[in-house]
């Protein structure tokens, strides 16, 4: 089993990137900690470092989000 946060520090970094991209964005916090702990996860395998990973993985959910909000408006 893979864990995502190795700290309670690390826990709340990341809940805070997730506020905030739910601001941002105008979605419920519980979609976007879904998408975010997914694309954790997939980085999480790959990661050689994990303090890089609270900035990799909000700007690939910012990518995520921002196509998801474009295929809202169509």
């Amino acid at each position: 089993m893979n864990v995502l946060y190795h700290s309670e520090n690390e826990y709340q970094q990341h809940s805070q990137a997730i506020h905030s991209l739910a601001g941002q964005y105008h979605i419920k916090e519980s979609l976007v900690r879904e998408v975010y702990e997914h694309v954790l996860k997939e980085l999480l395998l790959k990661a050689k470092f994990r303090k890089y990973l609270i900035v990799l993985v909000p700007r690939h959910v910012k990518g995520l989000l921002s196509k998801y909000k474009r295929a809202q408006i169509k």
